[in-house]
């Protein structure tokens, strides 16, 4: 049968027949007992034990001892000898709770809180609690640990926070000889703590930062206030006015009593302390120079000081600027054209830029007029005349110009003009001399010229506008059409085969040229250069007696000028004789001496009489000149060999009006030169001849100052060849690989230059043998006092830098010859 623990048992001395099965069963439940024995000893040392033991559940304190003290680890255990009954569940124990933690508790508290259940088990069965709290009624439970959470009282810690806690315990019956089974669980009723916020206090805070003085900042004073306890609301300084609470800010000439203001937390209560101190919070002192007027200033008109561009107000060094108690800058900029701009009823406040500390308010003065008057805008300006008499921006006629102005700020002040010959930029106009434009008086511009109308308009202010017109031109001249320099009218006749024309004019525009009726020559556009045209008109071809040329000239303005020119044919009136200073055996050789002039001679068609030339110059060609004062002609000197030609045109008739044309031809044929070979001296036998520098041209040849250096630098030059005669007595080619031989004879051909024909001498090399003095050595032993070698080799070597062989052929040379 079960036996209850704790209960004493009377056991008669008897020999024990059991079977080994069941002693080894009671020996098993034995060493169980034993265990738990020694488990609930150790979890009874402490009160804050995780597990109470389980015989003792239900008892009271002092029932606790007798029974400790009673059955201890050393009761003993007691072998089974008869079968147990079959295990059975254990039914539920019952509480009741002794302990509620009844009472004020306040944030933070100096103790724990006690709470405690008293639970009665089965006999013979223990109690097993567990505690748990929960933050609402109906919440979900967290299991609690130490602090007796494992027995029948529970102590909450005294740091706990502020707050309602729910805590109650579970509980079950179990069996102490771990046979039969534990009982369902018991939750007891929710056992309610409330732990009230406390008061803050003045010592719970640390406000030392806060000063007796603060600079007005338009902000709150907000010194750094903390505290060191868990769960303190956010604490600032506060003044009282009447029954409201308000943070320092605004300025007083007195002390503000100040108070802490402590905001509720989650463990204290919100509350406002006295801290029976003051502080002064004070506007800044104004700088002496609080700010400066940065812009371009214009006039000033009436006393009003005018500005050209946006004003700047900038405050004294170290400060910011505003024209309100915030948004403080580090100037204010004011752009809008208009009298008295500024900051709104003239005030503006500075701050500190180190301790943000503000100003009282600071009304802005002009110096010189109390207000601040902007004018960026240049007055609008137009230059007004009658386009329509203008074609392509030219007229003429004399043109008139009126000035149009107006300036919406400050009003117009002064008009001037200029004109000027280019488009100018607006720099370039800015530093122009001006002239005034009198009010209502027009600028009127008559004289021939092209020309650009620029004007200048000031308002009040100081701004000023600039208008120019378009290139204009005011042309009332016609074209000019010349020949020869010389101004032609509607008509005018020449007898010539050509006419050079020129047609000028400052703004011309187009030139048409007929020849008989038909256009020959349209210029317009890039044609024209510097206002002018050229062309020349051709004379009648062949046996025509005249052509006839139109020329019309327009210019932009509108004036046109036409000339009638008739050139007649000057081969039907005189004959001119051409010149020939020298052509086939009669030719020039290059270096000759100067040329006697020659006479340009014209002869009348029909009766063959000599006709009077009044001048002659050269038309083409640069190899002859007209001797200055006369009508004679020469070859210039010192040309070069070839064959020269000239035109020459020839004026007659007095007025040269009249021309013709005549050919002078010249040949000029190459000097003689003789070249020769000037030799090279001791060239050894056998070796290679230095053929280079070899071939001489004779000095005396030279004509004009040519050197060796000229003729060579002449593109036509060819350097002469050197051949060599054979023992027959011709002509064979030199090459450089050839062997000197005993003697040969060297002649130079071929060679060629543009102004010498090269004729050539003969010239001798001249080869020696040479000899050296001490040409080798033998090297060998040899016997002494004979000459008799006893060495297996003798070598014969040659003198330094020499080579040795038995015969002359090339290949054979060694540089040490065995024997």
């Amino acid at each position: 049968t079960g036996e209850t623990a704790g209960s004493e048992v009377t056991e008669e001395p008897q020999e024990e027949k059991e079977e080994p099965a069941q002693e080894e069963s009671v020996q098993e439940e034995s060493k169980q007992e034993e265990a738990a024995d020694e488990k609930s000893s150790e979890e009874d040392k402490d009160v804050n034990s995780a597990t109470a033991v389980p015989e003792l559940a239900g008892a009271d304190e002092e029932q606790e001892k007798t029974i400790v003290l009673k059955e201890g680890k050393h009761t003993p255990k007691l072998k089974k000898t008869e079968a147990t009954a079959a295990p059975v569940k254990l039914e539920k124990p019952t509480y009741e709770i002794t302990a509620d933690g009844t009472g004020v508790h306040t944030y933070p508290m100096s103790d724990t809180i006690k709470l405690a259940i008293k639970a009665s088990a089965p006999s013979g069965a223990g109690i097993d609690y567990q505690w748990y709290m929960r933050s609402t009624p109906e919440g979900q439970g967290e299991a609690l640990n130490g602090n007796g959470a494992l027995t029948n009282t529970y102590y909450v810690p005294k740091d706990s926070n502020a707050g309602e806690y729910y805590f109650y315990c579970v509980i079950k019956s179990v069996d102490n000889d771990g046979y039969n089974m534990d009982s369902d669980e018991v939750c007891t009723s929710n056992i309610v703590v409330t732990i009230g916020k406390g008061e803050p206090s003045i010592e719970d805070f640390d406000i030392s930062a806060i000063e007796e003085e603060y600079p007005y900042t338009g902000d709150y004073i907000n010194p750094p206030i903390v505290s060191s306890c868990e769960g303190m609301g956010k604490a600032y300084i506060v003044i009282k006015d009447g029954e409201n609470e308000n943070r320092p800010k605004a300025e007083s000439d007195e002390p503000y009593p100040i108070f802490l203001r402590v905001s509720e937390g989650s463990n204290y209560k919100a509350k406002t302390l006295d801290l029976n101190q003051s502080i002064t919070i004070s506007r800044i002192p104004t700088p002496r120079t609080p700010y400066t007027i940065k812009g371009t200033k214009g006039k000033v008109v009436n006393g009003k000081q005018w500005y050209t561009s946006a004003v700047s107000i900038v405050p004294f060094a170290g400060f910011s600027i505003s024209t309100s108690e915030d948004n403080f800058q580090s100037e204010l900029i004011y752009e809008s054209d208009g009298k008295n701009q500024g900051p709104s009823k003239s005030i503006v406040y500075l701050r500190n830029n180190n301790n943000k500390g503000i100003t009282s308010a600071i009304t802005v003065t002009e110096k010189r007029d109390g207000e601040i008057n902007i004018d960026t805008t240049p007055p609008e300006a137009a230059i007004v005349y009658d386009e329509s008499a203008f074609v392509e921006n030219a007229t003429n006629a004399p043109a008139s110009f009126e000035l149009s102005a107006s300036d919406a700020t400050s009003g117009l002040a002064k008009k001037y003009y200029y004109k000027s010959k280019e488009l100018l930029t607006e720099s370039q106009l800015k530093g122009l001399p001006w002239k005034e434009w009198v009010e209502g008086e027009p600028i009127t511009v008559s004289d021939d010229n092209s020309f650009v109308l620029c004007a200048k308009v000031e308002d009040a202010a100081g701004n000023a506008s600039y208008v120019t017109t378009n290139m204009l031109t005011v042309d009332q001249t016609m074209p000019v059409i010349t020949c020869n320099d010389k101004e032609l009218g509607d008509e005018k006749t020449y007898v010539a085969d050509k006419k050079d024309i020129v047609v000028r004019d400052n703004h011309l525009k187009r030139v048409i040229v007929t020849r008989n009726g038909e256009v020959s020559e349209d210029k317009s556009g890039d044609d024209i250069e510097d206002g002018s045209v050229q062309f020349t008109l051709n004379g009648p071809s062949n046996e025509a007696k005249k052509v006839v040329y139109v020329i019309t000239a327009e210019d932009v303005a509108g004036n046109e000028k036409v000339t009638t020119i008739t050139l007649k044919n000057p081969v039907l009136d005189v004959d001119a004789m051409d010149l020939d200073f020298g052509s086939g055996e009669n030719a020039l050789t290059y270096g000759y001496d100067e040329v006697e002039p020659r006479e340009v001679v014209l002869k009348a068609m029909d009766t063959q009489e000599r006709v009077s030339v009044n001048s002659v110059e050269i038309e083409a060609g640069d190899a002859f000149e007209v001797v200055r004062g006369s009508n004679t002609v020469k070859p210039k000197n010192g040309l070069h060999a070839g064959t020269y030609e000239a035109v020459l045109r020839i004026y007659y008739n007095g007025d040269e009006e009249a021309t013709s044309t005549c050919r002078c031809t010249l040949t000029v044929k190459p000097a003689k030169m003789l070249v020769r070979y000037s030799g090279q001296q001791d060239v050894g036998y056998h070796t290679y001849p230095d053929l280079e520098n070899t071939i001489e041209f004779t000095e005396a040849d030279f004509k004009n100052g040519d050197t060796t250096e000229t003729l060579k630098a002449d593109p036509n030059f060819v350097m002469p060849s050197l051949y060599f005669q054979d023992e027959e007595g011709n002509r064979q080619q030199f090459t450089s690989d050839m062997r000197a031989v005993q003697s040969m004879q060297l002649i130079p051909g071929d060679g060629q230059a543009t102004d010498y024909i090269f004729e050539y001498g003969c010239g001798e090399l001249d080869v020696q043998r040479h000899s050296l003095r001490r040409g080798y050595v033998i090297v060998g032993d040899k016997v002494e006092g004979n000459d008799w070698y006893v060495s297996s080799t003798v070598a014969i070597r040659p003198a330094e830098g020499y080579s040795i062989s038995r015969s002359d052929d090339e290949n054979s040379f060694a540089s040490a010859e065995q024997i």
